[in-house]
């Protein structure tokens, strides 16, 4: 039998090598310590990461939390968010979403690219996210099917200070008081109302099929701009927690919520559970809430 030359010899070893240096450093990247700490040094070096999907592509930053998730996960809470759009698209409201706090479009993708919805209309006030969402929609080629203004909403027009969570652009808050251990930075942004954009045409409510809020804790002010899709009762999905409210605060939300639809559920893991006025006035808990007719 012929003997292996020492060329050939010594490329088996080179690549045997390698093949267990990979393995190592493989299962040494995927070690939660050692993967936080590539995000980092990757997000350091001013660089992003390009993520591609089976239906979707999508640029994100590591070293934030929806970056992180989307890394790690494949997905930012896509199953809940098609759910969502199910259960609005059943009630035959409308093709267009409004999502106030897109962030860097991970929803918005979700929405679009499964024809959930035929188009939307994006609101967020974070120059840095802006950025990121063009470049997503870009990306995904729904340049053309998305209204993307780079506003935050309230309960009326004018200038307000945007405080940016350390580590998490989800987390961004346009509420007055100032969260002192999450604030990275604090810059000022416009703001509008979604009446307004009813007002001037961008918005058209017949044909509005839900009304998507992401918006840490400002969802009172954003409701008392909203007044014209809420009395024609536009499905509304938006979190809800007692946390960012007082009691007062609470209970008006719940009161405006109760005073307009009459089936509101908390969107969870299992599904759609109905909730009452009096459940919700008790609850301690973040959740997602789900309004319709």
């Amino acid at each position: 039998m012929k003997q292996p030359s020492i060329r050939t010899l010594g490329r088996d070893i080179e690549l045997g090598t390698r093949h267990y240096r990979d393995r190592f450093f493989d299962a040494l990247a995927a070690t939660p310590y050692v993967r936080r700490a590539l995000y980092r040094s990757i997000s350091r070096s001013g660089k992003l990461v390009f993520c591609r999907f089976n239906d979707h592509d999508i640029v994100v930053d590591p070293d934030d939390l929806v970056g992180r998730t989307l890394i790690e996960h494949g997905n930012f809470d896509r199953e809940r968010t098609e759910a969502v759009a199910r259960r609005a698209n059943a009630l035959g409201s409308g093709r267009v979403v409004i999502e106030i706090g897109a962030n860097i479009g991970s929803q918005t993708v979700y929405f679009l690219t499964t024809g959930h919805f035929d188009s939307a209309v994006c609101l967020e006030p974070d120059p840095a996210n802006v950025r990121m969402l063009e470049t997503n929609l870009h990306l995904n080629r729904l340049d053309g099917r998305v209204t993307l203004l780079p506003v935050g909403a309230g309960d009326r027009s004018g200038v307000l200070h945007l405080r940016r969570d350390a580590g998490n652009s989800g987390g961004s808050t346009l509420r007055s008081e100032r969260v002192v251990d999450n604030v990275a930075t604090d810059i000022l942004v416009p703001v509008i109302t979604i009446d307004s954009l009813v007002e001037n045409g961008t918005v058209d409510p017949d044909t509005v099929g839900l009304l998507w809020i992401d918006a840490e804790g400002f969802e009172e002010e954003i409701f008392a701009g909203c007044r014209i899709l809420i009395e024609r009762k536009v499905p509304i999905a938006f979190e809800f927690s007692t946390a960012f409210y007082n009691t007062e605060k609470t209970g008006r939300i719940v009161d405006l919520i109760f005073a307009h639809y009459t089936d509101v559920s908390i969107v969870d893991d299992t599904g759609f559970r109905p909730v009452t006025r009096a459940e919700m006035m008790r609850l301690t808990r973040q959740v997602d809430i789900f309004c319709s007719r």
